[in-house]
């Protein structure tokens, strides 16, 4: 309908208005191909540059790619979208507001996460055969192949988030929920205790025995002090209030994102949700540590689902007059994307790598 699409351009276009334009048309047009490599892409990466050689193929411009990075990413998740329509009306707010910051930060690993999308609703279909018994031998192991190639394409965008890929089946098959009491106070105990005395000055040591293996580990150890040091955390500070202020946030979506599970018992929601605690544990855990702090915040980026599961079922839930306050903590979610767009500091204009 007119409305559907009215977002999707506007999201299409808010996307498209990337960080570091000039930094990614030179990778995506460069003078020699050994030079797409000294751009922070591995030679393993293949799946990104043919679809780079695809769109040049057909006529795209060095900046038009960006529009077709963003509708990748919208594609695909409004296929996932197909089995939560019920939660649409908050689901869709709520993705641009958790994904924004990763478009416009970190272009690729944001174009390879999209697939990732592919692979939930993938899985999502498994998981009904399994409760329903429908599908055939052949369908499934279409499925199984499907599963297998799609992580091949995630792998080969961006091999970062073959972690994802490894996390999000692991939750499926071990599928029990993470429980609150257990949850919270690991949160707690990583954000206010061990994020503060951990030192990652270590990794970059080891690191240098892995040179030569990988592309992406020679960069990371040639310029570990930087990656794995605390004292050279990128941006990755919060104040006392703010900090308390994230805390009530998180912990209230993640007793209220259990409550959910009450209510449902469904094997895709205990996967998306295990993600984001885990993701959520290992960010902050590793607070001070840009490499370890990412790859906790691409699993944590999914709390715009069980926030919407939440805002959606609340009602149905049994409640006390206390958990007001356990609500009134979400507006978190809503701070961190206000701060983003309008307060956004000198070195959130930059490209990731040009930090």
């Amino acid at each position: 309908n007119k409305r559907f699409f009215s977002f999707k351009e506007r999201l299409l276009l808010r996307l498209l208005v990337a960080t570091q334009l000039q930094r990614y048309t030179f990778i995506f047009n460069p003078p020699k191909k050994s030079a797409v490599f000294k751009n922070n892409l591995e030679d393993r990466q293949v799946v990104f540059t043919w679809f780079n050689d695809f769109l040049k193929a057909i006529g795209v411009g060095p900046y038009a790619c960006f529009f077709f990075y963003a509708a990748v990413l919208c594609v695909c998740f409004f296929v996932f979208l197909t089995d939560y329509k019920k939660y649409a009306k908050w689901m869709v707010p709520l993705f641009l507001i958790s994904f924004i910051w990763f478009e416009e930060f970190v272009i690729r690993q944001c174009f390879s996460w999209s697939f990732v999308f592919i692979l939930l609703k993938l899985l999502h279909i498994l998981n009904k055969d399994q409760e329903k018994k429908k599908l055939s031998k052949v369908v499934k192991i279409k499925i199984y192949i499907g599963i297998l190639g799609i992580s091949y394409i995630i792998y080969g965008t961006h091999s970062a988030n073959l972690f994802v890929v490894l996390v999000v089946l692991a939750f499926y098959v071990a599928n029990r929920i993470i429980p609150w009491k257990i949850a919270v106070p690991i949160y707690v105990f990583a954000a206010y205790f061990f994020s503060a005395v951990f030192k990652g000055d270590f990794i970059s040591q080891y690191l240098i025995l892995l040179q030569g293996f990988d592309s992406k580990l020679d960069g990371y150890a040639n310029e570990g002090d930087k990656w794995f040091d605390t004292t050279n955390d990128i941006g990755n500070v919060r104040g006392g209030a703010i900090k308390l202020l994230e805390t009530w946030g998180t912990v209230a979506l993640i007793y209220y994102g259990n409550k959910v599970y009450e209510l449902h018992r469904n094997r895709l929601y205990v996967m998306i949700y295990n993600t984001f605690v885990f993701g959520t544990i290992l960010r902050h855990a590793f607070f001070h540590l840009e490499i370890l702090n990412r790859l906790g915040l691409v699993l944590e980026i999914l709390w715009f689902v069980p926030l919407s599961f939440v805002a959606v079922d609340y009602k149905k839930m049994r409640q006390t007059k206390n958990e007001v306050w356990f609500r009134i903590g979400l507006i978190w979610y809503f701070f961190e994307y206000v701060k983003y767009i309008a307060f956004r500091s000198a070195d959130r204009m930059l490209f990731l790598w040009d930090m």
